[in-house]
């Protein structure tokens, strides 16, 4: 287990590792000039990164040295991160402008030497989600003109991070654009939301793939409420939708806080649950399962149900 600890002693960071049995300290070493930071890690190395100076550093894991040489990345997209190759992979490109190409690179960070590139294109890049094996993002590509009207370009890739090769990409709907992602075995659940508004407020719902077939077997309806913020969480037998929405408007139509049980099957709504006491919009769908029992965190108490 790693530590990250601002120290004023230090001068700036100091990182701890701790046996994970016994909790001592097997190694420590400070980072000067940085004051804040985050860790990636992998079988051998710890990555360090400082999204202040836009930097990272990588240490053995086991002895605490630099290795190789510090990383720059850029301000927005994805930070640096290590894979279970022992590779740390880089992305090139930005969130706010569409002319940039989008890169993503796999570099050994001893030697320096990358192990594969992956070019995606020009266009806007989203990161949706990172897991141990994928990375998936969207790459919105400049917007052009048709006989029917503008016709988008955006499309949704994840990235096989064993190899750089894509897993699956998915075309997007002309005014659609992905605000998350769940990938669960052969599926990839996107969380959509449309660029006008409908008789609901700005439309949203949740697109089912198989990456296998490269289909998408099912949509969800709208759901219905303005500034609403859903989260997707897969089980064997149903997508469980949490939909959350800020307190201030709250009293707007559609836009009480519910829980949506998905069938995995069909995408049809099985059941519905009104969450009376979910008081935030948190960072997470704060939503776990286990032993068949969901457990919710409504932000100021726990309530587990069994289905």
């Amino acid at each position: 287990m790693y530590l990250l600890i601002r120290s004023v002693a230090q001068g700036g960071l100091l990182v701890k590792g701790l046996d994970g049995t016994s909790g001592a300290e097997v190694q420590s070493f400070a980072m000067r000039g940085f004051y804040d930071g985050t860790f990636s890690v992998s079988p051998s190395w710890l990555l360090v990164r400082t999204p202040r100076q836009r930097k990272a550093t990588c240490f053995d894991g086991y002895t605490g040295e630099k290795v190789g040489s510090t990383l720059q990345f850029q301000r927005d997209g994805q930070e640096p991160f290590l894979t279970k190759q022992d590779t740390v992979v880089l992305s090139f490109g930005s969130e706010r402008s569409a002319n940039e190409l989008v890169r993503i690179v796999a570099r050994d960070p001893r030697s320096g030497h990358d192990a594969w590139d992956f070019e995606a294109g020009r266009g806007n890049f989203i990161p949706l989600l990172l897991t141990n094996r994928y990375f998936a993002f969207e790459l919105r590509a400049a917007t052009t003109p048709s006989r029917g009207g503008a016709r988008s370009h955006h499309k949704v890739i994840v990235l096989d991070l064993e190899n750089g090769e894509p897993r699956f990409v998915g075309q997007l709907e002309a005014n659609e654009f992905s605000i998350d992602a769940i990938i669960s075995g052969d599926r990839l659940y996107l969380g959509i939301m449309a660029s006008v508004k409908t008789g609901t407020g700005i439309a949203q719902k949740i697109r089912a793939y198989d990456m296998r077939k490269g289909t998408s077997p099912w949509s969800t309806t709208e759901f219905s409420g303005s500034s609403i913020r859903l989260w997707a969480y897969p089980t064997k037998d149903w997508i469980l939708v949490r939909k959350s929405a800020p307190r201030r408007i709250r009293t707007g139509r559609g836009s009480a806080p519910e829980l949506y049980f998905i069938n995995a099957a069909t995408g049809r709504v099985d059941d519905l649950v009104e969450l009376t006491r979910d008081t935030t919009v948190a960072d997470s769908p704060g939503m776990v399962v286990r032993d068949k029992t969901l457990v919710l965190s409504t932000g100021t108490e726990l309530k587990g149900w069994i289905k």
